[in-house]
């Protein structure tokens, strides 16, 4: 993730999910809040965030689905709150 290549960040965001990284949470949380992080890179924590599932995911999510942010990532964040809404 700390890569300046973002085609190794998007991988590693990818693993990060899928594998069900808890201990990198807080940095995929704190990329995800970061309005100057390109928009591929901040789908890309919302994807992860949603595979990791929990009440963690679900209030990063909801906080910048309800944000001042760009529409599309406004947007990824609702579709990531699907899952996470239909699991509770």
């Amino acid at each position: 993730i700390a890569s300046r290549d973002l085609s190794v960040q998007l991988a590693a965001l990818d693993c990060v999910g899928v594998w069900k990284l808890e201990s990198v949470r807080p940095v995929v949380a704190q990329i995800s809040a970061d309005k100057s992080a390109s928009a591929a890179l901040r789908a890309a924590t919302i994807q992860s965030l949603t595979q990791l599932g929990g009440a963690a995911s679900l209030k990063t999510l909801s906080e910048i689905a309800a944000g001042s942010d760009d529409e599309n990532v406004r947007a990824s964040a609702v579709i990531g709150l699907i899952p996470l809404n239909a699991a509770k």
